[in-house]
């Protein structure tokens, strides 16, 4: 994900609190903290970005961290620093060596959006 060739962006810097919701038809980038829910149809989590709350999004990249619920409707990158804590649902997901993934999660199934735990299947 390359922040500088999205003309639709929203950086949060570091030390900068979000409280609230956010919603942005492009690129989120969080190199300091929100509280709250976001919407976006890109995210990249610096290495000190942190996300407490409830996030959707078509491509995630985190190398920092976001708890509570994580919804991404096609990639997910957890990168070595990275940490996912909560429920997550998404469609793909590349986890490098040293990054965490933690809580329930969710494969989204192709077949009518339905997302299935991983290992198990439809009852």
């Amino acid at each position: 994900m390359d922040v500088n060739s999205s003309k639709d962006c929203l950086i949060i810097g570091q030390g900068v609190v979000v409280t609230g919701s956010i919603k942005a038809a492009g690129t989120v980038q969080v190199d300091g903290t929100i509280d709250g829910t976001l919407e976006a149809d890109e995210l990249l989590v610096g290495p000190i970005g942190q996300i407490n709350g409830t996030v959707t999004t078509r491509l995630a990249e985190v190398r920092g961290q976001v708890t509570q619920s994580l919804y991404v409707s096609e990639r997910l990158t957890v990168m070595s620093t990275g940490r996912v804590e909560g429920r997550l649902s998404y469609k793909s997901i590349a986890v490098e060596h040293g990054g965490v993934v933690e809580g329930a999660v969710v494969f989204l199934s192709d077949e009518k959006g339905i997302g299935y735990p991983v290992g198990g299947s439809s009852v």
